[in-house]
């Protein structure tokens, strides 16, 4: 069965409201903000929030951080993006025939170096 309208608590208003608000806390160990860290001054570049430009989820005062231009990446995103890819493990299917079903159920992983 496939309903042929939209589900009750799709139709509410502002049901979907929460995906229009932004991260706007100050995530830096200490923030030196007066007003705290929820404080966000568009007009005041010292106490503008700035949000990762990678995730979104973390952000920070320009002057917490110190910042000169407009865009900062926190510290979990440089970790990933910095990481060495030869810490992954390739995992690699084996005896997958053309029919796309396999032959044997084995999965092999590189040994690490």
């Amino acid at each position: 069965y496939v309903p042929e309208q939209d589900a009750s608590w799709e139709l509410a208003p502002n049901a979907f409201a929460e995906l229009n608000q932004m991260y706007s806390h100050c995530d830096a160990e200490e923030c030196l903000c007066p007003q705290g860290r929820s404080y966000d001054c568009p007009n005041n570049r010292s106490w503008k929030i700035v949000r990762c430009g990678s995730c979104g989820s973390s952000a920070i005062h320009y002057s917490c951080g110190q910042l000169s231009l407009a865009s900062w990446k926190c510290p979990e995103c440089i970790n990933v993006l910095t990481r060495d890819p030869s810490h992954y493990r390739m995992v690699v299917l084996e005896g997958a025939n053309t029919s796309g079903e396999s032959d044997a159920d084995e999965v092999s992983e590189e040994e690490d170096g």
